[in-house]
């Protein structure tokens, strides 16, 4: 009789858990994006999908590779939290940028970008208006820097959140381990839980996407997501349940891989909003700004097999037919 109510407790138990509202999250971390590709994407990759909570955090590219300045990148911010809130966003949380090791950061940068103060220096600058922000618009603030200075800092030892040679066996000194992302969704976990946050977008660069690492930019990886979308739903964790597909509400099919469609440029510099993805390493694709395509600015030349294997991730960014024809 025991064994019996036992499993009937069980079985109770297992219902009720699995019958639970899953809290939905997507993955929109994009490696080398800043506040500039933000704002091109910002309605396809995060208001397509309806969400009520959007967590922010984009720096790394601003601060070091596309060099944005600090007065763009806060009117960058300020227009992405316009917009969200128009399409009636509930909860916006912001993070801050992750220290760094300047010295293997310098080591990957061309000497002659290289500025002296080191790429610290200047994500403290950045971090600050991210603090402004957080307090003049009201915004939940995750501060990831000081989570990783409060968790040994950046510095080149095995235990360290930052990758390095010791920890990863290769130079990287940015992109952080998948204990370092496990230990953040595990922080980040009880600021959501208490928004009440149902369908939540984490949008950034590679740091949300987890560059280099198994699963990147999938709830089933080891990026800070996947497990923020675990310390969300351990009932489905517990019962061997996957993370369900976080549909956009515009395109219900979602965006998949098309072939040898068109693509727009995504900002002044004329940087293709599409990734080219061939199959063969000796295909080769290239852009070329030369006032030839049919907006006078640029356009794709292909070599090899690359003509019939050209895709583009239609789900990383919106594409408008007849921007560039291939």
């Amino acid at each position: 009789m025991k064994k019996i109510l036992s499993l009937l407790f069980f079985l109770f138990i297992a219902c009720t858990f699995l019958s639970a509202d899953e809290i939905l999250l997507k993955n929109a971390g994009i490696g080398g994006d800043s506040s500039v590709q933000a704002l091109e994407r910002v309605y396809s990759d995060v208001i397509d999908y309806q969400p009520d909570c959007v967590i922010m955090a984009f720096g790394m590219n601003d601060v070091n590779f596309c060099r944005i300045p600090i007065e763009k990148y806060k009117e960058n911010y300020l227009k992405l939290i316009k917009i969200l809130r128009s399409k009636g966003v509930k909860h916006l949380v912001i993070m801050t940028t992750n220290p760094v090791i300047d010295e293997e950061v310098k080591a990957r940068t061309k000497k002659e970008l290289w500025r002296p103060e080191g790429v610290n220096f200047y994500i403290n600058k950045y971090n600050a208006v991210v603090h402004e922000l957080a307090k003049t618009q009201n915004l939940t603030l995750f501060d990831l820097h000081k989570f990783i200075q409060d968790n040994g800092g950046a510095v080149k030892t095995k235990k360290s959140f930052v990758r390095n040679p010791a920890n990863k066996g290769y130079k990287d000194g940015v992109h952080l381990t998948a204990a370092g992302y496990k230990a953040i969704a595990k922080a980040l976990a009880p600021l959501i839980r208490k928004l009440g946050a149902k369908r939540i977008v984490c949008f950034g660069d590679s740091i949300t996407y987890g560059a280099n690492l198994r699963g990147g930019g999938l709830l089933t990886g080891d990026n800070y997501p996947a497990f923020l979308w675990q310390e969300l739903n351990p009932a489905l964790v517990t019962f061997g349940s996957k993370p369900s597909n976080m549909k956009s509400e515009t395109d219900p099919t979602g965006r998949n891989l098309i072939r040898n469609s068109s693509f727009e440029v995504c900002d002044a510099d004329n940087r293709p909003i599409a990734w080219v993805l061939w199959k063969k390493n000796k295909d080769k694709a290239e852009y070329i700004s030369d006032g030839t395509a049919p907006d006078g600015k640029g356009h794709v030349r292909l070599t090899g097999s690359a003509k019939s294997n050209l895709q583009f991730r239609t789900d990383i960014y919106p594409i408008k037919a007849g921007s560039y024809v291939i």
